[in-house]
This record gives structure tokens, sequence and C-alpha cells, in this order.
């Protein structure tokens, strides 16, 4: 947190605040045996480097990612050591062990083999409902596919109508090519074309392409030809506790 103050006011005013990276402490007793130093060996190699913790409780996984560790003994005796690890996450959330995906643009076949003429053939979604059941905003992965055999030059708008924001990208879509926007990272990648932020229309900014608490509406319009365009969101729930 950054603070400041006037000089003969009471109090402080906070200027800015951001959470820094989390640092998790574990100890415990470890039952001593004669291999025991070949043991605390193999667990040093192994915490010293990157990884997942995972914490699982009442049903719920939880992870988060370690970027460092270390494991430091204590007090031994004839029947246990003591033993504590300290383990540095740079980013200080935690987060849902499985990725959460919902479609939001995406034309559903309805024929059957059983159908009856006339009948509707296919129904197109154009909007889904993202709940972000964590604690904190969250930024999103949309992936665009295009499995038409011809190219279409598009106008593809992305809003969060819950919170009036989203992207406008402007972009000629070709078969088989697959976009995928990332709005944490701010990059925006073709399987095709490689990096193509510049895409991106001149007001629009990745910045505003997040998921606020509880229910949000994402939509998607397409300002040209709409066949063969599939469009899916992606993310992770963080929370700021693991239990």
């Amino acid at each position: 947190r950054a603070l400041k103050s006037y000089t003969g006011e009471d109090g402080v005013y906070e200027d800015s605040s951001q959470y820094t990276q989390r640092i998790i402490t574990v100890s415990g007793d470890i039952k001593s045996k004669s291999d025991f130093s070949k043991i605390f060996h193999k667990a040093s190699k192994i915490l010293s480097r990157k990884g997942v913790l995972t914490i699982k409780s009442d049903g719920f996984n939880k992870k988060i990612t370690v970027n460092s560790a270390i494991i430091s003994i204590g007090t031994k005796n004839k029947s246990f050591t003591t033993f504590v690890i300290q383990m540095t996450c740079d980013y200080p959330h935690f987060t849902d062990e499985d990725e959460t995906v919902v479609s939001i643009f995406q034309k559903i076949p309805l024929l059957k083999s059983t159908s009856t003429l006339p009948s509707i053939l296919s129904r197109r979604i154009s909007q889904g409902v993202v709940d972000n059941i964590g604690d904190l905003k969250v930024y999103p992965v949309i992936t665009i596919k295009r499995t038409a055999p011809t190219s279409s030059s598009n106008k593809l708008e992305i809003k969060n109508n819950t919170i009036n924001k989203g992207i406008i990208l402007e972009k000629n879509f070709v078969q088989n090519e697959v976009i995928v926007i990332d709005a944490k990272d701010r990059t925006i990648t073709s399987n095709v074309y490689g990096n193509i932020v510049n895409s991106l229309e001149f007001y629009s900014s990745l910045s505003d392409l997040w998921i606020d608490y509880g229910e949000n509406i994402i939509s998607v319009s397409v300002d040209g030809s709409q066949e063969g365009i599939d469009v899916s969101i992606s993310y992770y729930n963080e929370y700021l506790e693991a239990i």
C-alpha cells in the first residue's frame, strides 16, 4: 500500500494498493529413518524447481504456482525430525484446479434423422453467462475458430455487457484459423499469422476485457459473414485464500 498524509490533518490517504508475492510456510515432523539424508536430498531437489501446490479441502481443489522454495531441518531425536518449508509464490492468488470454458458464439445444428419439415435446422448463440465465483476480477482467454472454407473480412466485437466494456477485432479470417486473445498477458496470436495484436481496433484495449465478480453476460457480434465462426471464453476463478 502507498499512503500519504497532509500536514495538520488526521489520518492518512491511500494512494494505491496491490497484492505482493505470497509466502507459504509449512512446518511439521518427519519420521527419522536410516535413509533420512537421502530423502531430504530428494525433497530439496524437487522443491528447488518451479511447481504447483494443490490444496484439497471439502471437495474443492485450489492451486497456486510456487516459484521457489526452501526446506530446512530443525531439531532431531530418535523418532522424529522437525522441518520447515518456505514457498514463494510470485503471483499471490489461488485458482481453481480446472479451467472453466463457456461457448459464447456458436451455430448449433438441430437437424435430426426424424425431423419433419418445415423445421428449424440450426440455432445461433451469440452470448453466454460467465459466472465468476471467485474473490477477484479475472482476465480470460478468448479463442476464435473459423472452419468455413472461404475467407471473410469481419469486424468482431467481444463485449462484457455487465461492465459495459469490450474490444473490437478487425480481421480477415481464413479457413482453419485459430485466434487466441489472452487478456491477462495482453497478447493476440493466430496459428496462421502469428502476432496479430495490430488487428485490435485503435480505441480498444485488452485491459478492458475482464470478468467481474458474479454473473457476467459476454456477447459476440460479427459485422460480416458469421459462417463457421465459433468463439469460446476460458478462465480460472481466483481466490484470496486456499480454504
